[in-house]
C-alpha cells in the first residue's frame, strides 16, 4: 500500500491525505477507473494502519496485546468515518465556485488570442492545478464552454479541439457532458464566425475590379429603389439576385446588411438583361437572317420567327411566374399560347414523318394515323392526366429548351469553339429551320 501511496510507512494522516491527493491526479476515477480503485483501497488501509498504531499509543490501565490485521481478515467491514470521503479530501479549502469560473473565462480568452498555447496551458491546469474533484472539473468545464459561446470570432475547430481535451463528446447525439443550452450557444456562435466570414469575403472580392466594386456597392448599399440601368447590364441582377438567394438560406443574419431594394427585387418579378438572352437573340436572329435571303416571302418568315423566338425567350418565363403566383391574365394568356406551342413542336415531326413516308414505299393510310397519334396523343394524355396549370406550361417548356439548347451548348465551350459555334452553327441551324417550318 505505501508503494502505491508513493510515501514510507507512517502514521501521519495528514502525510497520508496528501499522498493520496497527489496520487489521485493520477489515477482520475473517469480515466483509470483500476487505478483508482487500488490507490482507494490503499488510502483507506493507511488510514486504519495509522488509526491502529494511534489506538496502540493511547496508555490502557489493563494490558492488552494487539496485532495489525488486514482488511481482508477483519470478520466486519470498516465503517469509514463520516467527513472522510474522498471527494471531501479534494473539496474542503482546494477550491471555490467563482474561482473556477474566473479561470475558464480567461482561458476562453486566451484561445482566442493564441490557440496552440492556451490548449497547452489548459491541459497543464487539468493536470496540476484543477482541484481533483469531480464537480470541480465539471463546474470549470460547463464555465469554459459558457465562456467559449460568448467570444466572437469563434470557429469550430478551435471548439473541436477544445471538446477533445475536455471530452465534451459534441460530436455524439446525446452528450451528458454539457447542457443542451450551451451546445446550442457554441452553435450560433459559431454560425455567426462563419457568416462574418463570408461577408468580409465578399467585401474583398468588392475591391477588384471595377465590375466587383459595382456589384458590391449594389449589394451592401441602402437604395430605396435599384437605379433603371442595373437591369440592362448583362446577369448582373442575376448574379446579385443569387448571391442574395444563398445569404438568406445559408447566412439569414446577414440580410439586415443587404441592399434593402435588392432584397425586394431577388424575391420578386424583375426582368433584367443576361448574356444567354443576347447570346440568344443572336444565334436565332443570324440563322433567320440567313434563312431569309432568298426572297421576300423567306424574310418576313424568318421576322415572324425572329419574333416568336424573342416571346419565348423574353416574355414567357415572366407568364409563368405569375401563373405560378396565381395571377389569373398569366393563365389566360398561357391557354391561349397552348396551341401555338403545340403547333411549333407538331410541324418538324410532320415534316420528319412525311420525309419517312417518301423514303418508305408504305401506305398513306398507316403514315397519317402515325401522325395524328404523334401530334394529338401526347398534348391529350398532358390534358388529361396533370393537374393544375402545369398542362399550359408543358409545351411552352418544350419549345423553350428546344430555342434554349443550342445556346446552352455554346456557352459551356471555350473561348475558340464559342466563336465557331456563334458564327458556324447558325448556317446549320437556317438550312434546318427551312426544312421545318418555312413556305416557298
Amino acid at each position: 500500500m505505501w508503494e502505491i501511496l508513493g510515501i514510507e510507512p507512517t502514521t501521519d494522516e495528514g502525510a497520508i491525505r496528501k499522498a493520496y491527493a497527489r496520487e489521485l491526479k493520477l489515477h482520475r476515477p473517469d480515466k483509470d477507473p483500476q487505478g483508482y480503485q487500488q490507490l482507494r483501497e490503499a488510502f483507506d488501509e493507511a488510514r486504519r494502519y495509522a488509526a491502529y498504531h494511534a489506538e496502540e499509543e493511547t496508555p490502557h490501565e489493563v494490558s492488552v496485546t494487539f496485532s495489525y490485521v488486514p482488511e481482508t481478515d477483519v470478520a466486519q467491514p470498516f465503517r469509514e468515518p463520516e467527513g472522510l470521503q474522498p471527494d471531501a479530501v479534494l473539496n474542503e479549502p482546494l477550491w471555490n465556485y467563482d474561482g473556477l469560473r474566473h479561470d475558464a473565462y480567461a482561458h476562453a480568452q486566451a484561445l482566442m488570442e493564441n490557440e496552440v498555447v492556451a490548449l497547452k496551458a489548459i491541459e497543464r491546469y487539468l493536470d496540476h492545478e484543477l482541484p481533483d474533484a469531480l464537480e470541480a472539473r465539471r463546474i470549470y468545464s460547463v464555465a469554459l464552454a459558457e465562456a467559449l459561446s460568448e467570444q466572437p470570432g469563434l470557429g469550430r475547430s478551435l471548439v473541436n479541439n477544445v471538446s477533445a481535451l475536455m471530452n465534451w463528446e459534441l460530436d455524439s447525439i446525446h452528450t451528458p457532458q454539457l447542457p443542451a443550452w450551451i451546445i446550442d450557444a457554441l452553435e450560433a456562435q459559431i454560425d455567426t464566425t462563419f457568416a462574418e466570414h463570408y461577408w468580409q469575403t465578399l467585401a474583398l472580392q468588392g475591391q477588384e475590379g471595377r465590375y466587383a466594386q459595382l456589384k458590391w456597392r449594389l449589394l451592401s448599399g441602402n437604395d430605396a429603389a435599384l437605379p433603371w440601368w442595373t437591369r440592362l447590364v448583362p446577369d448582373l441582377l442575376m448574379t446579385l439576385k443569387n448571391e442574395v438567394i444563398t445569404l438568406r438560406w445559408r447566412y439569414p443574419q446577414l440580410l439586415d446588411r443587404v441592399n434593402p431594394a435588392l432584397v425586394n427585387a431577388a424575391f420578386g418579378q424583375t426582368w433584367a438583361l443576361s448574356w444567354t438572352l443576347l447570346i440568344g437573340l443572336w444565334f436565332w436572329g443570324y440563322s433567320a437572317w440567313i434563312a431569309g435571303q432568298e426572297s421576300l416571302t423567306m424574310a418576313a418568315q424568318s421576322l415572324l420567327l425572329v419574333a416568336v423566338i424573342a416571346f419565348y425567350l423574353c416574355v414567357y418565363p415572366r407568364l409563368v411566374e405569375r401563373a405560378d403566383d396565381g395571377g389569373k391574365m398569366a393563365k389566360f394568356a398561357l391557354a391561349g399560347l397552348w396551341p401555338l406551342a403545340w403547333a411549333i413542336i407538331a410541324v418538324p415531326i410532320w415534316h420528319l414523318l412525311s420525309l419517312a413516308h417518301h423514303v418508305q414505299p408504305i401506305e398513306k393510310g398507316p403514315a397519317r394515323v402515325c401522325m395524328a397519334i404523334a401530334i394529338l396523343a401526347y398534348p391529350l394524355y398532358w390534358t388529361m392526366k396533370v393537374q393544375g396549370h402545369n398542362w399550359l406550361v408543358r409545351p411552352g417548356n418544350v419549345v423553350r429548351n428546344v430555342f434554349m439548347l443550342p445556346i446552352r451548348l455554346i456557352r459551356e465551350q471555350n473561348m475558340v469553339v464559342k466563336f465557331f459555334g456563334l458564327f458556324f452553327t447558325p448556317i446549320l441551324m437556317a438550312l434546318l429551320i427551312q426544312m421545318a417550318y418555312y413556305v416557298e
